[in-house]
């Protein structure tokens, strides 16, 4: 066949999702879709994703015990709040009648539902049907009572769950049961208790797996990768590592939700003790996340100011690309950055667990930077580069053996996937010409690119 003349058309363009015919199906019982972009539609009608402007999930807190006691609406208040909630764009309302800030005392899960059934009954009397109601609950008693009652009332619901389905066992058969849209936290043993990104990354993975498995539909999930100070253990640093690497949660192909607004990492950031002082931090952290990936904001502030963030942000994000040529597309995989998301981005693509753990470390290429080495180490970490499949960029004049042998005045760079650099420590381990601190000097380099608290500590 002579394809150097046969006519192709082949387009390139920004990702439209009315361009794209939606392909979801099982390999191997994982759970497989177009994972380069990420689209959903809740409810037939309502877009998340990003081919969308990201949702506002506003915060109808009516838990007195509330960390930010400015975000409490009185039930007197309520028409007027979720009015003024509407009118700056929100989407979603997130009631919620118990508050999870660290060491609060527990209220009973019937005052809970007292607390919510007061607020939730006066509020479908005014709301408009398009507004979606998501529970902010742990149990499953609450969770069904209000399914029931908005859908009695006409109202699409979700069910949003900061404990992972942890506390209550029986809210994994009322999702399963009721069939209803999850907003799933990284949780283990209580809400918000997973520290690093990696752990937050295989807690999800196995959560989602076991959802898969016991029948969940997953074109309903929605993830939340925990933001918050939930645990005392849960420092500022792990935070902002959260928000700083959001990009990385969308191997998952799920929509992405933070909650960010007044919480405590802006205020040890800022040396802001009340959340009430904490708005502009709130905007600057939100703008963040927005830009990193982020499709739905659960917020306490829903104003013009938000809007106007929200919209700048998701603007200077580029937009995902596909090439599609009769059937087949393809597109970059920007979101790896890791070879832990690189091992289970090939599991969800139906790749056998010890096929993808041989393979991790393949996925991911990093450039280290060496200065002050001498033009033979720079030789030697060529020729060692090289040998392994990887390279490595050093001056010219280590090349042509035009310099002074022995003086520390060469920079190179190694290029190379982890397996290739950890295979090159081994290498220079014991070996003369200081190769040996070079080894040591990779190996931490590699292994400090992993430490959440180190990376982000002021």
């Amino acid at each position: 066949m002579d394809f150097i003349n046969r006519s192709m058309s082949i387009k390139v363009h920004p990702i439209n999702i009315t361009s794209i015919k939606k392909q979801n199906y099982k390999i191997h019982g994982y759970y497989q879709q177009n994972m380069v972009i990420i689209n959903k539609t809740f409810f037939n009608t309502f877009n998340i994703g990003d081919n969308h402007s990201p949702a506002i999930q506003a915060i109808l807190n009516v838990s007195p015990e509330s960390f930010y006691k400015g975000s409490v609406v009185e039930i007197n208040d309520l028409e007027e709040t979720i009015s003024n909630y509407i009118t700056h764009g929100a989407k979603i309302i997130d009631l919620g009648g118990r508050s999870t800030a660290p060491g609060v005392a527990p209220i009973t899960v019937e005052e809970e539902l007292a607390r919510v059934k007061s607020y939730l009954t006066k509020l479908l009397d005014f709301l408009d049907t398009n507004i979606i109601i998501s529970i902010d609950t742990q149990y499953s008693k609450i969770a069904e009572f209000c399914i029931k009652y908005c859908k009695e009332r006409g109202f699409n619901v979700i069910i949003n769950d900061v404990s992972g389905l942890r506390t209550d066992r029986k809210m994994t058969n009322l999702i399963l049961d009721y069939d209803v849209p999850l907003i799933l936290m990284a949780s283990n043993q209580k809400p918000g208790d997973i520290l690093s990104v990696n752990s937050i990354i295989e807690n999800l993975f196995n959560n989602i797996i076991d959802l898969e498995r016991k029948g969940y539909d997953l074109d309903k999930l929605i993830i939340d990768p925990g933001v918050g100070k939930w645990v005392p253990e849960k420092t500022y640093e792990y935070d902002l590592a959260i928000v700083d690497n959001l990009e990385r949660f969308r191997i998952f192909g799920n929509p992405i939700l933070v909650g960010i607004s007044r919480k405590s990492f802006i205020g040890n950031v800022l040396n802001k003790k009340q959340p009430a002082q904490r708005f502009y931090g709130s905007l600057a952290a939100t703008s963040i996340a927005v830009y990193n990936g982020a499709h739905i904001i659960r917020t306490h502030d829903v104003n013009r100011e938000l809007q106007e963030m929200i919209t700048m942000a998701k603007h200077i994000r580029k937009k995902p690309l596909l090439i599609e040529k009769e059937g087949i597309s393809g597109g970059l995989i920007g979101c790896i950055k890791d070879p832990l998301e690189g091992r289970y981005y090939q599991r969800l693509l139906g790749v056998t667990p010890a096929g993808s753990r041989i393979m991790d470390k393949k996925m991911v290429t990093k450039l280290i930077l060496l200065k002050n080495v001498t033009a033979p180490q720079a030789l030697v970490l060529k020729q060692e580069m090289l040998a392994r499949g990887g390279d490595a960029a050093i001056h010219k004049d280590a090349v042509t053996t035009e310099y002074k042998k022995y003086d520390k005045n060469q920079n190179c760079i190694l290029i190379g996937t982890e397996k290739q650099l950890y295979s090159l420590i081994n290498k220079l381990n014991g070996q003369q010409l200081e190769l040996d601190k070079i080894g040591l000097i990779v190996k931490e380099v590699l292994e400090k690119s992993r430490e959440d608290k180190f990376l982000h500590s002021i």
